[in-house]
């Protein structure tokens, strides 16, 4: 059987390591996962903003934000240390202050969300994407993403719309570190692809128009009349940077799939138990300035480290279910 593999731009940073994405994209192995109050309080707010945009209801808006995120805390939510505020009231109020502020028809008040080409009524907001960019007879190599917004900028142009939620206070050069980072121009490439495929003629039109992407931030602070909601500047890529990073993604499908075919064809020959990357992480020291669900195996003899990563829950990772109301 073909192993499925789905990459999106929150799985890139974790290439500073290969050991650690190739556990935990490819191999799929990972702890149980636990939810975090920060994580989902976000997750809650993009559901508001998406249901905002399809009906401009602002109860219902509010209502199905607060269900999804009661139903988040009901499972046993962990509360990250000095985020004891993220709670259901402080969303609704926060979710409330942003209507005051902004209204119900346009996002952020000033910028009409596109409609989709099939009904030219439904909003895009929340649109997933799944791009196959590599099949052989070992795997199949999706690119996946769920891009929040696409907005027509009062000058003529689009813009790629992704909602941040956030406790930092140096908001500008938060805001600022997307422009190096890799997840708009992802969805700017995206967008790309699709105008590639067959079909994608509605996406060759789209960009017909200059397209740019940028980070709606809403940064929090416990009290919420204190709460900061500021956009990016909208950052364009050239052609130039996104071909190099079209030939990054290939390359990076290039060598999951050799390994991939290298241990199928050599699996139990010469005792081979499956590729075991290098520590990357030790070299250029990752392991030592930032969490890594591995950190405690890679210091292991490589058989106590098979066993370790053995028991660790081999579960699909698959960004296409993230945000889901059950």
């Amino acid at each position: 059987m073909k192993q499925i593999i789905n990459i999106n731009s929150s799985a890139l940073p974790s290439l500073n390591c290969f050991r650690r994405f190739w556990n935990k994209f490819v191999l799929n192995k990972r702890n149980d996962g636990c939810n975090y109050n920060d994580t989902e309080w976000g997750s809650a707010w993009h559901i508001f903003r998406q249901t905002l945009a399809q009906t401009q209801q602002e109860t219902q808006a509010i209502s199905l934000a607060s269900t999804y995120f009661s139903k988040k805390m009901a499972s046993g939510m962990l509360i990250r240390k000095g985020k004891d505020h993220l709670n259901v009231d402080y969303l609704m109020a926060v979710c409330l202050r942003y209507i005051s502020t902004y209204g119900k028809e346009k996002s952020w008040g000033k910028y009409e969300i596109l409609k989709s080409p099939v009904d030219n009524v439904t909003p895009l907001v929340e649109q997933t994407f799944s791009i196959k960019i590599l099949e052989s007879d070992y795997c199949i190599i999706n690119l996946q993403g769920t891009i929040d917004e696409l907005v027509l900028h009062p000058v003529g142009y689009l813009v790629i719309g992704d909602d941040k939620t956030s406790s930092k206070w140096d908001i500008k050069g938060h805001l600022k570190s997307y422009e190096l980072r890799p997840q708009l121009r992802f969805y700017r490439l995206a967008l790309q692809l699709l105008s590639e495929q067959e079909g994608g003629d509605w996406y060759k039109e789209l960009l017909t128009r200059r397209v740019g992407a940028r980070i709606n931030g809403v940064y929090l602070k416990p009290e919420v009349s204190k709460v900061v909601f500021e956009q990016s500047d909208v950052y364009f890529f050239s052609d130039e940077e996104l071909n190099m990073l079209r030939n990054q993604l290939m390359d990076l499908a290039c060598k999951i799939n050799n390994r991939l075919k290298f241990d199928s064809d050599n699996l139990d020959e010469n005792n081979n138990q499956g590729f075991i990357p290098p520590p990357d992480g030790i070299l250029n020291s990752t392991c030592a300035s930032c969490y890594c669900e591995y950190q405690n195996m890679c210091n292991k003899p490589e058989a106590v480290y098979r066993s370790m990563l053995n028991n660790m829950k081999t579960t699909e990772y698959n960004p296409l279910e993230f945000r889901k109301l059950d």
